[in-house]
Formats: C-alpha cells, structure tokens, sequence
C-alpha cells in the first residue's frame, strides 16, 4: 500500500544512516589489525610506547658523560654590547611614536635635566660659540736668551743671532677668558629647535686647546696690512700639532682632553724661555721699567740699609733725650735748699706750689697723648722696613708657575678670569702691529650622531672662538736708535755742530756711545762694555759639558746664574759673608774652560750723514731758550730733521739711558745687607739721618730713599 504524503528520501534515510555507521564500524576494526601501532615522541623522536625509555636513558648516560669529563666544552658567554645600547637610549625618544601629545609646558631643569630628552639624529643641536677673550695687551721686551736653550731647540736658533749673545726682541700678549661665559655657551637652550648640547657630551670634558693670535703690521701710508696667524713659540707645548693623527673618533677626544688639563698652565700662559741676561719677563700687565731682578734686589736691599741706618740714629737720639739730667752744677748732684719760710734760703724766689692729685692726672693725661715725634718717626721707618723686606723676600722666593697649586686652581668653566698669554717671536725689530687673540677648545658635537644639515659640525675635534677686539699698536724695539741731544750753528767758535748719542742692544742692555760730528761726518762712535762679560764656548756645551754651579763664572756677568744653576736673583752667599774688597775680587768671572772673554768694546755706525744745524725763529718769544734743529741724509738719500730738545726729552730716550746706565752695572757685586753690629757702635756707623757731620757740626739730612 502506497503510503501517501511520504517522498522516498524520507522513506529510506534511515537504512542508509544504518549502512554508513556499520560500514564504519567495520573500518576501525580492519585498522586495529592492519594498520601500524601506537607511538609516542621522545626527544624529537617518534617511538612505540614499549621502547619510550631507550632514548631517555641514552641522554641521561651523555649527560652524565658531560659531567664527570675532565676537560668540558664551556659555553661561549654572551656578548653585550653596552655603547650602542646606551647611545640608543641617549639620543633615540622615550615614546614609540613619532610625537607624543604635550601633558603640560615643557620644564627646564638646567644642565642634564629634562631638556636633554629626545636629542639625537633626528633633532637640530645647537652648535657651540666660544667667547671671545677681553682685556687684551700687548708688550715688547728685549733680553739675551740662555744658550742651553739654543742648543736644545733647533726651531728657536733659526729666530736668533747666528753668534752670540743671543739677543731677541719679542711681543708678548695677554688676555683674559671668562670660562663661565663659555658654561653659559655650553648650557644654552633655546626655545624650540635647535636644542642645547647633551650635558653627557662635555660635563668634565671640556679643555682650552690652545690661545691662536693674529696681528696686523701698519703700513708706510697708515693703513693696516693683511692679518696673519702668529706661529707658535718653537719648543713649547702644541696641542694642536699632529691633532688629526691623533683624534680621529670621539673615543679619542678623553686623551685630548687629559693632555690639555695635564699642560694647562703651558697651553694657557706659555713660559718664556730662561734669560742669560737683561730684564726679566713678565706678563705684559706686570712688566716694569726694564730693571732685572738683580737690580730691584740691590736698590731694595740699598732702601733697606738705608732705613735701618736711620732707625738706629733715631733710636740713639731718643735715648738720649730721655736719659734722666742728673749732671748739673759742675756735674755735682746738690740737694735742694732747705730753710727759711716756706722752704726759702736767703731771699731766693719762692718754690712751686705743690700740683694737687686731679692736676697731677691731667699732666700724665697729656703725656700719654702728646707722643715724642721722634717715637712716631721711628714707628714710620720701622714700617718701611718692614714692607722693603717683605718685597725683598717675594723676589727671594723661588720662581712658582701661575695656579700651580691644584687645589686653589679653579676649574675652567668656573673662572671668570682667567689670565692667558702667548708670544711673537717673528715680529720685526722696529715694526709697528696690533694683535688679537681667541681660544680654542675641544669640540663636543665631534664625531656625535647629527642631523644631515649639521654634519660639518661633527668634522672637527676643537672648535675655535671668536676673536678679541684689536690691541693698541706696538713698535717693536729696534737693534738701534740715535738721538741729536745738542746743536750749535756755525758762530765764531766754529763751524755748525751737534752732539749725537747712539744706543745699540747688546747682550741683555742698551749700549750708549756719544760723538760730536760736522757737517759731513757720520754718526760713528765706540761704547765700552763690562769686563766681566764672557761668552760660552758653544761647542763644548753642545758635546755636553756642565757649567760650575757657582755665580763667578756666569758669562754674561749678571749676577743670575744661566739655567741648569742657582735660582736667578739669589745673593752667593760667599759674595754675601766677604769683605767688600774681597767680594769685588770674588765678582770676576771664572775661566772654567765652558767660556771666553766677551769683547771690551762694541762700534757704532749709524748710516746718516750730519749736513747743517740751523737756530729756529724766536719772534714772538721773550725770555725763551734758543731753539736749534739738525740735518741729516739717511741712507736712503731723505733729508732728515731732528730737534734736539725733542730728541733729549723724548720718553724712548730716557727708558734707553735708563737701561744703559743698567747695564753698566752688569757684573758688579751685589748690595750686602749692613752688620747690626755696626748700627749699634756710632764710632763705625757712618754719617746718616739724624747724625751730625763729624765735619760741620751741623746735623745731615739725608733723604732715607735707597
């Protein structure tokens, strides 16, 4: 019967549910007898369950192998590479995105604080301004440089006199550099981009590496000429020799800046070389009028002398005026009169009332304030006594370079006022330059991650400032000078005339040599030097032989021994305890075989011809001195004109008297200090302040200036 509604899948879906599930059936029986086994994986291994174990026990048997081995394979040990993590850290953002959303106003909190995020090659630095030095002055000196330092630097020999004395004049420049102005530089940060320097880039490391001066030579029309750099002192410290070879990464800059802080004095304030003879060097701001240290030793220890004679005679004065008057009458003591009413004898005039105890008060009052003014003299002397001696033990105390004592030495970068200076020794004697001068430091963006546009400024390892303003021009000093110091017409005494005197710079001082020349003559003349004066025998110093330590065989006759001997400006002490006979004896150089007589005399020829001397016009003038003028025709063939009472007034003249007049001393003993023994017996004191010429009876006074 056919059943009605049904269609045939649902008539025989369930007979082929029926026959799927059964043929099923049927497959996982077949597979559990023909297919493979069960298995399990045991070290990378697939392995039937009953041999799991072999594989484990095999690894615990080469374990235990590994372990009991005398010589086991070590691991290889990690490698970190710190550097590049922390200049990661250094330079890249603290945020995973490019920019990060402003939580409040971005905070300064001054070096190494907060504006040190987010620098690096992704964001401008600004680059480094070094300031300029301020305060700048220039010097000219003169002198004769110490032999041994020829022979120790060729480079110096070149810029000096083939023979000896090896005289040099030279230009010498100081400066102040403000460090702080440069920690300024260093911590700027301004607003937006570029940013200030990472504090980790020169916190510590930052160093001046040099002091570079430039000058200009003033030309015949008035103008300036083309500014050069100044070479630097042959011999010294030069930081900046060879700086390529030796910098060539950021890794290096330490070394650099080690060398610098460990020379500092000589790269900031290089030392002159040792002086045989002449004034001694000084900074620019301290030079004096051109005595050496010997002199200002003799005319303080002479000022010395002098006082202490005259403290002595004021002593002995005072002494004396409050020595009690008991010698009266004929030297007889009588007692006072007696007798009579009131305490009168014979009618004499009647004694003092007796001073009541208040009126007795106010005299010694009095007396206290009213000091004697020989006390007061005395006080004043004895103050400057003290003052002479405390100059004297000053130039006595031996030579210290400037802040040489670390611990008072401030750090660079917190010094306002650091003192720099350095030297021309190729300026041309009688030349006339200006100068200026920068600093040069090390360079902290050196070889660091920047931006495209700031490359150059990584290229360099130092970074030079800006230049100081102009000096003042300097002459430099000529080898010689000449002076008309006199003049006369031609009258009925003779022909016209003048006085001429010639100064040449020999051996430390300004020789001074006069004539009296003629229409037609030249300025020529003869000076007379020391006898004490010897000259090394260079050969046998350059073979290495040692001068005597001693003050008698110094060549150059000043009493400061060359380099290598007692300090400079000490008195010898055999000079010191001898006679004055026998000091003068002990002053003549030694023949030690290391010198030889220097020559007694030097020429002067001034290649100028005197042509006429002619008076000027007076009209005008009442009661004026006579006023004359010389000519003269250099060697050029130009008419020259010089005024007599110009040329003797002149300040170049003095100074050039003053320093021959000097060097007429070169050699000579030095000034001894007077025996206390003497001051206090008047019969071997000489006449002095105070004291009466054994002469005239009347008392001297000798102004008690050395």
């Amino acid at each position: 019967m056919k059943l009605k509604g049904i269609n045939p899948f649902e008539q025989y879906v369930d007979k082929a549910l029926f026959g799927i599930v059964g043929a099923s059936l049927l497959g996982v029986l077949a597979w559990q007898f023909v297919g493979p086994g069960n298995q399990i994986e045991v070290g990378g291994q697939r392995v039937d369950p009953d041999k799991a174990f072999s594989p484990v026990a095999t690894q615990a048997q080469a374990i235990l192998a590994k372990v009991g081995s005398q010589t086991p394979e070590l691991p290889a040990p990690p490698r970190a590479d710190v550097l590049n993590r922390f200049e990661d850290h250094l330079t890249k953002g603290v945020s995973p995105g490019k920019n990060i959303v402003a939580l409040a106003p971005r905070l300064s909190l001054g070096v190494g604080g907060a504006g040190d995020a987010g620098v690096g090659a992704e964001s401008p630095i600004a680059s480094l301004e070094v300031p300029a030095p301020g305060h700048v002055v220039a010097a000219t000196f003169a002198n004769a440089i110490d032999p041994m330092e020829v022979i120790a630097n060729e480079e110096l020999a070149k810029l000096l006199p083939a023979e000896q004395p090896f005289d040099k004049q030279a230009v010498s420049v100081e400066a102040v550099f403000d460090g702080t102005a440069l920690a300024k530089a260093l911590e700027n940060d301004p607003e937006g981009d570029p940013r200030s320097i990472p504090l980790g880039w020169w916190r510590g490391q930052m160093c001046l590496v040099a002091i570079e001066m430039e000058r200009e030579r003033e030309l015949s029309s008035g103008d300036w000429g083309e500014a050069t750099i100044v070479p630097p002192m042959p011999g010294r410290a030069g930081l900046l020799r060879d700086l390529d070879k030796t910098v060539k990464s950021k890794a290096d800059m330490p070394m650099l800046v080690s060398r610098a802080e460990q020379s500092q004095d000589l790269v900031m304030r290089p030392k002159y070389y040792n002086i045989i003879a002449g004034p001694e060097w000084a900074p620019p701001t301290e030079m004096s009028t051109g005595e050496t240290k010997s002199e200002q030793m003799d005319r303080l220890q002479r000022r010395i002398n002098d006082l202490e004679k005259e403290e002595a005679t004021l002593k002995r004065r005072l002494d004396a005026k409050n020595k009690p008057a008991t010698q009266t009458g004929g030297g007889r003591d009588e007692p006072a009169p007696s007798g009579g009413p009131g305490g009168r004898r014979g009618g004499g005039p009647p004694s003092p009332p007796t001073p009541s105890p208040e009126s007795r008060g106010r005299d010694r009052s009095n007396q206290q304030t009213k000091r004697d003014p020989l006390e007061i003299k005395i006080e004043e002397v004895g103050t400057q006594i003290t003052n002479a001696k405390a100059d004297l033990e000053k130039l006595n105390a031996p030579p210290q370079a400037e802040n040489q004592d670390s611990a008072k030495r401030l750090a660079l970068l917190e010094n306002a006022q650091s003192r720099v200076w350095t030297h021309d020794l190729t300026a041309e004697p009688g030349a006339t330059y200006r100068y200026r001068v920068r600093a040069v430091t090390n360079n902290p963006l050196f070889d660091q991650k920047l931006i495209e546009a700031q490359k150059s400024d990584a290229q360099s390892p130092i970074v030079r400032g800006a230049w100081s303003d102009w000096t003042d021009p300097i002459t430099v000093e000529a080898k010689e000078y000449y002076f008309i110091t006199g003049a006369s017409p031609a009258d009925q005494l003779g022909g016209a005339r003048a006085s001429a005197e010639m100064y040449k710079f020999y051996y430390g001082f300004w020789r001074k040599a006069a004539a009296a020349v003629e229409p037609g003559d030249m300025l020529a003349a003869q000076a007379k030097l020391p006898d004490e004066l010897r000259l090394w025998d260079m050969e046998k110093l350059k073979a290495g032989a040692k001068p005597k330590v001693s003050s008698n065989n110094n060549p150059a006759g000043d009493r400061d021994a060359p380099s290598g001997q007692r300090p400079r400006g000490r008195v010898n002490p055999e000079q010191e305890a001898a006679p004055a006979g026998e000091a003068a004896d002990k002053a003549k150089p030694e023949d030690d075989g290391l010198s030889k007589p220097a020559p007694k005399t030097i020429d002067f020829v001034v290649d100028a011809m005197m042509l006429d001397t002619s008076a000027l016009s007076t009209i005008g003038e009442r009661g004026g001195k006579a006023r004359f003028r010389t000519f003269l025709r250099d060697q050029v063939g130009r008419i020259v004109v010089r005024y007599p009472d110009a040329d003797a007034t002149s300040d170049l003249y003095k100074r050039l008297l003053a320093n021959a007049r000097l060097g007429e001393n070169q050699g000579r003993p030095r000034v001894k200090p007077v025996d206390p023994q003497d001051l206090n017996n008047p019969a071997n004191s000489p006449a002095g302040p105070g004291r009466r010429s054994p002469h005239t009876g009347e008392e001297e006074s000798r102004p008690s200036g050395g």
